[in-house]
């Protein structure tokens, strides 16, 4: 239905911002002087005085070099108006942290209307050492294109960390009770090398809601990749201590791994209504997690869909609360759904492909499972009995066809799916069959072949969403696939890229209109992030288009012109 995108939520930022009708180029350069005017033949010297002293409207291109600073945002920019900072054309520009001491390389607090775009972040040894710091009364920001590495506690990378020992390149913290940061994406980012002792690599927590964190690559870090956090205190007001209404969409996270305890690809922990779908995890412990630490908390509608996880030490996907009720909060309204799983559990087999802890009103369907481990457990609970947790319609097939599939369930095991059904109630139609992915073994490619038995298996529902790993349509024949990939489905690109829109305002609470050149009729439809259609019209572009009637959050906008059509996201206030 509509395609993967770069930037959901601020890909036409650029375009709103000419249409704002006021922008002006500033220029820094290792060469210039902060007494010059700014401009490209009489750049400044440091970036620190563009970002004290930059204009609504502004872009500020950085010039190639290496630039000592610790950098703090001190401007902000409007509605229709940001502030990008960024590279100049393809320039190398290297924020360093030699010689410096304040944690964050670059810190944004209490600023809005943001953009930073296309700077490498490195060597920065400390105690809470950071890449970039955004915390505060902060909205509408974005960090793209950044480049963030050597970043650590220490610069030992075989240093065994306590909890005092914490780095973090990127950490975004909702500290403020009375101000929401909202309007966040971190997209396009590339994290690697990092010590990170007891925190992680990318971070949303605290009083955020509204966000994506899409289309990065997260590597060679020592603990969680990416971690989605609420009830720790971070923000006072308990009811909005918790990451919320967020997207994390299309990241690639692989060599992940801590030296304490066992680190997840992409965790939910205690967050909000979150979608983890189209992230491909692999070569670390857990893949994807989604839990909640602390005691009488929860995470909460949490969706985990169209996922590629496959070679991680441990559960490909573990979920629940795992110490629940005494040690642990619990898990509640949990959709695992469309995933492909593949050969995880390369150390610790006997926690399954899928493990689960307390849930409470959780759905596992559609799903690919694929032992290949030396193992034969495809899932795996423990602790206290999940409540209202319904297992259905997925494949399973295990490489040790002797033992079939196995199942360590609670209190005891089950031989093959018939007995798991006959024992507890799940899996009335979980058929068992090589899925025939494209390649297994140490290089998997978990796309489907033709002669696939997942093909047109799966069931039309809510959890299905309208795209598939590759952003291609969710389904292709007369049902939907088992699994991440929908075989056969495409996308028509040069129609994609012939529609040329920008929707604004977003958010809105009242309106919005799709902004084009001259004046065509489209068609329009709106989904929630479930994949629900809540709303369809006809209307002009440059026409305003009521959204009163929607209830607030995230949906995602298709809009169709003639056989072409193309998506953004939309945040309702």
């Amino acid at each position: 239905m509509f395609e993967k995108r770069r930037s959901h939520l601020l890909v036409f930022v650029a375009v709103l911002v000419t249409m704002a009708g006021y922008s002006q180029d500033f220029h820094v350069s290792t060469t210039g002087d902060d007494t010059a005017d700014g401009s490209q033949a009489t750049p400044w010297e440091s970036i620190q005085y563009a970002m004290d002293n930059a204009t609504a409207g502004s872009t500020v291109y950085v010039h190639g070099g290496t630039y000592n600073e610790r950098l703090y945002v001190n401007v902000s920019g409007e509605e229709d108006a940001y502030i990008t900072f960024r590279n100049w054309e393809t320039d190398q520009v290297i924020i360093d942290g030699e010689g410096t001491t304040d944690p964050a390389l670059i810190e944004a607090y209490n600023v809005h209307h943001i953009i930073i775009d296309g700077f490498i972040l490195r060597n920065n040894f400390q105690a809470d050492a950071m890449g970039v710091l955004v915390e505060g009364a902060c909205d509408h920001i974005t960090l793209r294109n950044l480049e963030v590495y050597d970043i650590g506690f220490t610069d030992d990378p075989t240093a065994f960390p306590t909890e005092e020992n914490n780095a973090q390149p990127i950490i975004v913290y909702g500290s403020d009770s009375n101000h929401t940061i909202t309007d966040l994406a971190i997209i396009d980012c590339e994290i690697h090398h990092c010590i990170l002792g007891y925190s992680e690599a990318l971070a949303v927590n605290g009083n955020v809601e509204g966000f994506e964190v899409s289309d990065n690559e997260i590597y060679m870090v020592t603990n969680i990749g990416i971690d989605i956090i609420g009830h720790e205190g971070v923000c006072e007001d308990p009811a909005l201590d918790q990451a919320r209404q967020g997207l994390v969409s299309g990241n690639t996270v692989y060599d992940f791994s801590s030296p304490y305890a066992t680190a997840a690809g992409i965790y939910v922990d205690g967050g909000n209504h979150i979608i983890v779908e189209r992230n491909e995890v692999y070569a670390g412990e857990w893949g994807i997690e989604v839990g909640c630490e602390n005691v009488g908390k929860s995470a909460s509608e949490i969706i985990v869909r169209s996922n590629f996880i496959h070679g991680n030490r441990d559960a490909g996907i573990a979920v629940g609360g795992y110490d629940y009720p005494n040690g642990s909060g619990k898990v509640t309204d949990l959709v695992v759904a469309y995933n492909s799983v593949y050969r995880n559990g390369m150390l610790v087999p006997y926690n399954g492909e899928i493990y689960f802890t307390y849930i409470e009103n959780g759905v596992v369907t559609e799903n690919i499972v694929y032992v290949d481990n030396g193992g034969t457990i495809l899932l795996a609970a423990d602790g206290p009995a999940s409540q209202s947790l319904l297992i259905d319609n997925n494949l399973f097939f295990s490489a040790d066809v002797e033992n079939n599939n196995v199942f360590f369930w609670y209190v005891g095991g089950y031989q093959g799916t018939g007995a798991f059904n006959n024992g507890t109630g799940n899996c009335s139609n979980c058929p068992f069959g090589d899925p025939k992915f494209v390649a297994t073994g140490n290089n998997p490619d978990l796309h489907l072949q033709s002669d696939s038995p997942a093909l047109d298996q799966g069931m039309i529902s809510e959890y299905v969403g309208t795209v598939d790993f590759d952003g291609e349509d969710r389904i292709s024949g007369i049902a939907p696939d088992f699994g991440a990939d929908e075989f056969g489905s495409s996308i028509g690109v040069s129609d994609q890229q012939s529609l040329a829109f920008a929707l604004y305002p977003n958010p809105s609470a009242d309106s919005f209109s799709l902004l084009g050149w001259g004046s065509e009729r489209v068609q329009l439809e709106i989904y929630d992030m479930v994949g629900g259609l809540v709303k369809q019209v006809q209307t002009m572009t440059n026409t305003p288009v009521d959204v009163r009637d929607l209830a607030k959050g995230s949906y995602v906008v298709v809009y169709r012109v003639g056989r072409a059509e193309t998506s953004i996201t939309f945040i309702k206030h």
